[in-house]
């Protein structure tokens, strides 16, 4: 979360202004520490069968497919990587942010990229839209940070 305000505009439950900005910080942070925070891990529908660590987009209610950068009306769509392969109708994770481990990679450490068909990709693609998904720390360990998409001229 962000809050962008002056400290004097930000007022508690009783509706008084704070005298100081580190009064304001102090609220504000108490306050949050007692928001729970969600699980970066949804369980959806697959619409198709997808593979495990493959990056999908909604497609309806509580439903993913597999996302692909060819495709720009999908840009705003991507939700996150799957962390296990599903058959259609089947229930997938999809982690939408945070570190993921898999011992089969080995990319290069530095920025990730959606790819064609859910793919990870370390170049950028040059048509459809780019998509940042995050970055590989080491060889087999990526941090899950979504977009934002870029569209690209054809």
């Amino acid at each position: 979360m962000i809050v962008c305000a002056p400290y004097g505009l930000i007022t508690g439950l009783d509706e008084q202004a704070y005298a100081t900005a580190a009064d304001c910080l102090g609220y504000l942070a108490a306050t949050l520490a007692r928001r729970p925070v969600g699980s970066p891990v949804e369980a959806l529908i697959a619409d198709g069968d997808l593979g495990g660590h493959r990056l999908v987009r909604r497609t309806g209610s509580g439903r993913v497919a597999l996302a692909s950068c060819d495709d720009p009306r999908q840009a705003d769509s991507v939700l996150g990587l799957t962390l296990g392969a599903a058959l259609a109708d089947a229930t997938v994770d999809v982690l939408t942010c945070g570190p993921v481990e898999e011992p089969s990679w080995n990319y290069a450490p530095g920025p990730a990229f959606l790819g064609p068909a859910g793919t990870l990709v370390q170049i950028p693609p040059e048509a459809g839209f780019r998509f940042p998904v995050g970055t590989f720390v080491t060889p087999s360990r990526l941090i899950l940070a979504l977009g934002p998409a870029v569209i690209l001229a054809s």
